[in-house]
């Protein structure tokens, strides 16, 4: 007995160190912010609707508890609590349903089916519905072996049982079928096996085909690591390991009932006795042994956490937060472990704008021509481009294309907080305060962005132009006062177009010259010089300064500075790169590594050699 307390206690001790592991190194709270964006939002509000419609179908008590919990990742340390007791209840659940194997082998089977939970998590997957379903699944059939000894009525118990499984997690409570099948045929019932498989498929067919009037694929593997749509979300480790899980979790179950076969069997006196010596059977008995493999595994495979898609998503946090310091610092760790992200280059240089220093540090990062817009970059996910491209829309003031991709992104992802906030705030810049409301009450009801959006109506109540709100004030100076259709159209074009109408649009100048000097176009990018003093520089930038001393190089032709000087330190450094390459015979492989060192975060290098990254 003390050895099995001082198990225990080390259990407790291994689940008090998941906690902090997933709070201090995977950080739910970096999950949370790519909801809607890297994965499917999970749909939650408060109030008897909102649970009627769960409770109306099988799998949606999952979905809603699985909603429920996944707000609180907006938290860390909650995210965590969360994440954590939901590993525990697999445990629970995994240990007791072995129990006939030994403390040893029931401790470790469920720290293996924890830890095959929480690696999801060190990929940065959202798999919490996952282990709430096994948790559920684990649980009904302890509860299914338990009452077994009631004798009678095995079929109809069965049929309650797996229906309660069916409804509330979905296809994955067909997991408690094939375990239950799989015993009957273990103990030679064969017919009846058939019995229970025939129940089974009557019952997912019935709640799911009938009740809840699911397609095929949804009726037998919605909600499971087999569903094509769910586990298309995962990285491929996560999704083979669940299936895995799966598939694990019915041979193990099945196989834990061999035990209780054995002592129901009559003995053969003549069989010969195979029983381990009694000093190993007290070691295991203590569970000691299975707590110590279930630690060795945690220390061999949690550390090896998807650091670099966390980093993407913690540049992707910081910038929904707006702390643009933060998002550079992030960049700058992602690029010096020599790694290349779309969306986060994109980040990086919104960032810059932002800190002012996207006419000095463009190029301080790696960068790609697509990358500035994400407009048609293929290796990016549709909805995790334009989740960037609204907001940009939105602070350019280009109000009519944020709204319509906001629409489409709210269509497609439910009712996601992002979505009801931007287009609440489109609606107030653009004066449709009746629209606005009907966004932000919507709002209003979301466990973590409400208070923003009673703020927001609150505001409105008072100051219908803005509701009160800043950003809105400096949005509606800005937005366009001619209605165009949403087309598609070039990038350079959109920005041009802004600026015909709101020559005081700083983000659109200056994205619009990033753009020429993505594109290596410095003559149409001098061709602008004359918006620099309206807009209020005092110098001129130093890319910009570059661009035309590569411009005039071209085409050995003044350029109009519209007053601002020529710093002599550009024209130096322009001599000396263009000297230096010129004694490397123009040889482009040697050039590349030799100026590098001191020329790698400027326009004339950007300009000479092919250094954009690929897509």
């Amino acid at each position: 007995m003390r050895w099995g307390l001082l198990a225990t206690l080390l259990t407790a001790l291994v689940f008090v160190g998941v906690f902090f592991w997933v709070a201090l190194v995977v950080d739910p709270a970096v999950i949370y912010h790519g909801f809607g964006v890297y994965f499917d939002w999970p749909p939650f509000h408060s109030g008897w609707t909102f649970l009627r419609e769960h409770l109306a179908e099988c799998g949606g008590p999952l979905r809603y508890v699985t909603g429920f919990l996944s707000q609180w990742f907006y938290y860390r340390w909650l995210g965590a609590l969360m994440i954590t007791a939901v590993a525990g209840a697999i445990y629970l659940a995994v240990r007791l349903a072995t129990r006939t194997l030994g403390a040893s082998v029931s401790r470790l089977l469920g720290h293996i089916g924890v830890l095959g939970f929480l690696v999801g998590y060190s990929q940065y997957d959202h798999v919490l519905s996952v282990g709430l379903a096994v948790a559920v699944v684990g649980g009904l059939v302890v509860l299914h072996d338990g009452l077994e000894r009631f004798g009678r009525w095995r079929l109809a118990r069965f049929a309650v049982l797996i229906s309660a499984a069916y409804y509330l997690v979905g296809a994955s409570g067909l997991l408690m079928a094939a375990v239950v099948v799989g015993r009957e045929c273990l103990d030679r019932r064969l017919f009846s096996g058939v019995l229970h498989a025939v129940v089974a498929v009557a019952v997912a067919a019935f709640l799911g085909g009938w009740w809840s009037v699911y397609e095929a694929r949804d009726l037998w593997l919605g909600g499971t690591p087999f569903h094509p749509t769910q586990a298309g979300e995962w990285s491929p480790t996560t999704r083979v390991l669940l299936q895995g899980l799966y598939a694990g979790l019915v041979i193990v179950l099945i196989i834990a009932h061999w035990p209780d076969r054995r002592t129901c069997a009559t003995q053969d006196a003549d069989r010969p006795d195979l029983r381990m010596p009694h000093a190993i059977g007290r070691v295991l008995a203590t569970g000691l042994p299975g707590l110590a493999g279930g630690f060795i595994l945690y220390a061999a495979i949690l550390p090896t956490a998807g650091s670099n898609t966390g980093l993407v998503l913690s540049i992707h946090r910081h910038s929904r937060l707006k702390d643009w310091p933060a998002v550079l610092a992030e960049v700058e760790r992602l690029n010096t472990r020599g790694l290349y992200d779309p969306c986060s280059n994109f980040d990086a240089n919104h960032a810059l704008y932002h800190v002012g220093r996207l006419p000095y540090d463009l190029f301080y990062f790696p960068q790609n021509p697509d990358a500035l817009t994400l407009f048609g970059v293929s290796s990016v996910r549709p909805r995790t481009a334009y989740s960037r491209i609204v907001r940009w829309y939105y602070e350019l003031g280009d109000l009519n294309n944020a709204e319509h991709w906001a629409s489409e992104l709210l269509e497609t992802e439910g009712a996601c907080p992002l979505y009801l906030e931007l287009l609440g705030r489109i609606c107030v810049a653009k004066g449709r305060t009746a629209a606005a409301r009907v966004y932000l009450k919507a709002l209003s009801r979301d466990p973590v962005y409400g208070p923003v959006g009673r703020r927001l109506l609150a505001g409105l109540e008072r100051d219908p132009e803005t509701a009160e709100d800043p950003e809105i004030w400096r949005i509606r100076a800005l937005r366009r006062r001619v209605d165009k259709p949403v087309t598609d159209t070039t990038v350079e074009q959109a920005l041009l177009d802004l600026l015909e109408e709101q020559p005081n649009n700083r983000m659109a100048f200056e994205y619009l010259m990033a753009h020429y000097l993505l594109q290596r176009q410095p003559e149409r990018l001098v061709a602008h010089l004359h918006r620099l003093r309206p807009l209020g520089y005092t110098e001129l930038p130093p890319l910009y300064a570059e661009a035309v001393l590569v411009h005039s190089s071209r085409t050995r032709g003044g350029v109009d500075l519209h007053g601002y000087a020529m710093d002599p330190r550009h024209v130096a450094r322009f001599e000396r790169i263009t000297g230096a390459f010129r004694a490397m015979g123009y040889d482009r492989s040697r050039g590349m590594a030799a100026l590098a060192p001191e020329f790698a975060h400027s326009y004339f290098y950007y300009a000479m050699f092919p250094v954009e990254v690929g897509l």
